[in-house]
């Protein structure tokens, strides 16, 4: 078995140099693969998008496999079209008993349901880029209109922002994006997911 992490290496006190460590779990005599920090420039947690999206709703939406694969085929197109994996985009839908679902209080009728989606990007934060959120929840909406606006239904959608450094698949530390040439050797690692 092989275990992978990344480290950052250090040389006078400062970030010199990305590596990643395979350990081979027999031996446990660790391999470093040395990649210099200067090739990881282009690299900014602006730039790094792993998202999660749950999308909460009533019995009687989302019924057929192929209303939620159209909706996570075009979750994963806005990400892949940015350069990101299409492994890394996970969408969970998540049926709810229409009486479990209040809003003001209220259960909304089944005629007009509600759909509450909540999107975790583990690695992009915002800051106070307010033109950039504009531009995010505008592409939000647009994607989300064909699946729920159009068709009568009421949302709500949220954008959480979880730091990076919590963030494992299958026990690994994912490298970072755009990490050449290892990415293209990452979906060997993360096979259940291609």
């Amino acid at each position: 078995m092989v275990k992978m992490s990344w480290h950052r290496g250090m040389a006078y006190g400062k970030m010199s140099r990305m590596d990643l460590v395979v350990e081979d779990r027999v031996s446990t005599k660790p391999t470093i693969l040395f990649q210099p920090l200067s090739n990881l420039n282009h690299l900014t947690t602006t730039s790094l998008n792993m998202p999660l999206w749950l999308v909460y709703h009533p019995e009687g939406t989302f019924v057929t496999p192929e209303s939620k694969q159209a909706l996570a085929n075009d979750v994963m197109g806005m990400y892949t079209s940015g350069g990101l994996p299409a492994f890394y985009v996970v969408v969970n839908f998540i049926t709810l008993p229409h009486t479990n679902i209040f809003v003001g209080g209220k259960n909304p009728p089944p005629e007009k349901p509600f759909i509450r989606f909540t999107v975790d990007h583990l690695a992009i934060h915002f800051k106070d880029d307010a033109e950039r959120k504009l531009r995010v929840i505008t592409t939000l909406d647009a994607l989300i209109k064909p699946h729920v606006a159009d068709k009568g239904y009421d949302w709500e959608f949220s954008i959480d922002e979880t730091p990076r450094d919590l963030w494992k698949i299958n026990g690994f530390v994912p490298p970072p994006r755009k990490q050449s040439p290892l990415s293209k050797f990452l979906p060997l690692y993360f096979k259940n997911r291609s």
